[in-house]
Parts: C-alpha cells; sequence; structure tokens
C-alpha cells in the first residue's frame, strides 16, 4: 500500500465514522446537547467503553472466538476509533467550560 492509498483509506474511514456517529447520535442524545449521554458519565464513562473494546480485540487477537456473530473484529476496532474521537471532543468540552485550553 502506497501512502497516498493509505491516506485515502483512512479518509473512507473517516467518512463512514461521520455517518456512524451521526446516526448514534441521533438514538443517544438530542439536536442541543450532543454529547448528553457521554456527560452522565464524563471521561471515566468514556475510558471504560474504550477499555471494554481494548479488551474484545486482545481476547480476538489471543485467538478466542467472538460468539456475537453480528459484530466482527473491523466492527470492534471502528467502534474504537469512533469512541477515540467522542473521548477527545468530550475531553475538550470539559475543558473548554473550565476555561482551560
Amino acid at each position: 500500500m502506497t501512502r497516498q492509498e493509505l491516506l485515502c483509506r483512512i479518509v473512507e474511514l473517516m467518512i463512514k465514522d461521520m455517518a456512524v456517529i451521526k446516526l448514534k447520535n441521533n438514538d443517544y442524545a438530542d439536536e442541543k446537547d450532543a454529547l448528553r449521554n457521554l456527560k452522565e458519565h464524563g471521561l471515566l464513562g468514556m475510558s471504560c467503553r474504550i477499555g471494554d473494546k481494548y479488551h474484545r480485540l486482545n481476547n480476538f487477537i489471543g485467538g478466542k472466538k467472538y460468539l456475537v456473530k453480528n459484530e466482527s473484529f473491523i466492527d470492534t476496532v471502528g467502534d474504537l476509533r469512533r469512541y477515540c474521537y467522542l473521548l477527545q471532543v468530550l475531553f475538550e468540552e470539559e475543558n473548554l467550560s473550565r476555561g482551560n485550553k
């Protein structure tokens, strides 16, 4: 894979992530406060979600078979990536509300 192919693939993944985040955010939050569900448990809650995905990936890499057949390794990687986006945005918003930059 060339560098250009890599960058194009990452852009494709980001576009897909945006679509998934938009759909899921509609189910979990609202227009006025898109982070409402995440604020309930804050950064620690996001860290816990990311930790769950991390452990799921480690189990898969270690050879454990997934019993949930409709969530693949790639699905879990995507969830982890999107949680990281949301963690950063939540962190930035919390720091801005405290007057930090």
